[in-house]
């Protein structure tokens, strides 16, 4: 293997790629396999292993196309940006604090709420993002329903339903898209006032 420089390809890095490349075999090979299964000719126990084969490269698919949707969510975002900052994340949820609020049962149900909130705030350092993301990242929101309203972003939306959508669905699901769309950068606006 050659190194590039600047390059950071790990170990980490590779591996993703060959689970990745191993997931798209799979996901190429259930369109075979559904029409294999419909194959008259077949007997059951063929046919039973086609329809798992078929069933895993769903499944395969889905993990295709889930990270890169879920990586242009403001949630994900916001939590990859916080990355930059360097800090540590401590590992040991210390699930025993969790299992004494439980315990206790002089507490009220919104009690034990509150109180899984106040660990799980004081875990993930929710007062430390917050100061962060409103120190580095004030405009968020604003670039995020810009670029949603923007032209790049329709096309990004035709595209993928060009490519993923039947015919006879992709207008009607372009349009419903749009629709969707205006309506939750409008939401965005009035929240935004």
């Amino acid at each position: 293997m050659r190194r590039y420089p600047g390059c950071p390809a790990g170990l980490r890095a590779i591996s993703l790629s060959l689970v990745m490349l191993g997931l798209i075999d799979s996901a190429a090979l259930a369109p075979l396999a559904a029409v294999a299964v419909a194959f008259p000719g077949a007997g059951i126990a063929a046919r039973a292993a086609l329809a798992v084969v078929t069933g895993a490269g769903i499944a395969a698919a889905a993990v295709i196309v889930a990270p890169p949707r879920l990586a242009g969510s403001k949630r994900a975002l916001r939590f990859r940006l916080c990355t930059a900052t360097g800090r540590s994340m401590s590992i040991d949820q210390s699930t025993r604090d969790y299992f004494d609020v439980g315990d206790r049962e002089q507490l009220a149900y919104e009690e034990k709420l509150e109180r899984y909130r106040e660990l799980a705030d004081a875990h993930l350092q929710a007062s430390a993002f917050a100061e962060f993301r409103d120190t580095a990242l004030p405009h968020l929101d604003e670039v995020m329903v810009e670029y949603i309203e923007s032209a790049e972003f329709d096309e990004l939306l035709m595209r993928i339903v060009r490519v993923e959508e039947q015919l006879d669905m992709q207008e009607s699901l372009i349009e419903r898209s749009r629709v969707l769309v205006r309506a939750w950068a409008a939401d965005e606006h009035a929240a935004a006032r």
